[in-house]
């Protein structure tokens, strides 16, 4: 309690009944003076299995040399379906055995998370608004990466939060409290979604767990494919709104960066999906289906990096770097979204 905005500080966490400190760590908590024409670097990454013990390691030097200020792990941060002996419980020691496990959560200096959940976090693959273990796997999940309210952070009336920041808004999805046979998105979250948006004080990074354009991609989820007319009236929402959105996506264990055509929001755009950091890959696995929008892409372990620049209301620009261990760099992009 009590922290300022725009500080630096040092965390001593000691036994109880001892002398030495067992955990010493930094965070610099986010500047409110941060607004219109000052950068963020941001980290966005998802599927953190915790299988992959070297790789991991390898993968979150990486993402730290690159210097973020802010993280996305938009899904599977943890593999609570795997290795869980089919009890609740286990479930909850998957998270700490992640937790104890990830270098990410051992870093010197902490980095601020924005968090959202897929199958895997939520229990079941493919899990949906009827999975048996989905109240629970909510429970732990939001015990592990929730977040009292804070200046910027705005949260619905269950698991969808919007973050304001460096005149932008973040808004993250829930894929799976709400997912039936003919939605991804509850009505109430998608309503909340509809005001976040046309509320936005300036550009829109929308950032869901399963792809928005995957209808190309057979044996994987998407919103397209599950609820074509939902992701319409997304974009439509959109549309409508003063300032322009760029879509996040990961799940499918490989990265690609598509450009969206003008037509469907009324401008040229993006949607970047980075999967994953460190689990099960196959080489080109990418190119199983054919997508038309797809620009760059890369199946090796992989995170994007970027630089998010919003010179006004209607205007970000954005430098991408995908991003790999030992300095690889897998594709690069330099534009400007513009409503």
């Amino acid at each position: 309690d009590g922290l300022i905005a725009g500080e630096s500080y040092r965390l001593e966490i000691e036994v109880s009944g001892g002398s030495d400190l067992s955990e010493v760590r930094q965070f610099s908590t986010m500047s409110a003076k941060n607004g219109v024409g000052d950068p963020l670097r941001v980290a966005l990454i998802s599927c953190m299995n915790d299988r992959y013990v070297d790789d991991q390691a390898e993968m979150w030097a990486a993402v730290a040399k690159s210097g973020p200020e802010l993280m996305l792990f938009n899904g599977d941060c943890c593999y609570v379906d795997q290795r869980a002996s089919g009890t609740v419980e286990g479930m909850w020691d998957r998270h700490v055995t992640t937790r104890r496990m990830l270098d990410v959560f051992k870093w010197d200096h902490l980095v601020p998370i924005l968090t959202t959940w897929d199958d895997h976090d939520a229990g079941e693959n493919d899990a949906d608004a009827n999975s048996p273990y989905l109240d629970t796997a909510r429970e732990y999940f939001t015990g592990m990466f929730g977040s009292d309210p804070v200046d910027g952070y705005s949260q619905s009336s269950a698991m969808p939060y919007s973050f304001d920041t460096h005149g932008m808004r973040i808004i993250m999805l829930d894929d799976r409290s709400g997912k039936s046979e003919n939605q991804v998105f509850s009505p109430l979250d998608e309503a909340w979604l509809a005001q976040a948006i046309a509320s936005s004080p300036g550009p829109i990074c929308l950032v869901n767990a399963m792809q928005f354009f995957g209808g190309y991609l057979i044996g994987a989820e998407s919103v397209e494919d599950l609820s074509t007319d939902q992701l319409w009236r997304i974009l439509k929402y959109a549309r409508n709104a003063s300032a322009p959105m760029i879509l996040m996506s990961g799940d499918v264990h490989f990265s690609e960066l598509m450009e969206l055509e003008p037509e469907l929001l009324g401008y040229k755009s993006y949607e970047l999906t980075s999967s994953a950091i460190h689990s099960r890959t196959v080489p080109g696995q990418q190119y199983r289906s054919y997508n038309g929008r797809r620009i760059e892409s890369t199946s090796r372990y992989n995170f994007m990096a970027l630089e998010m620049t919003a010179r006004s209301k209607v205007a970000v620009e954005i430098e991408l770097a995908c991003l790999g261990s030992n300095d690889r760099e897998f594709f690069r992009l330099n534009d400007t979204i513009k409503k």
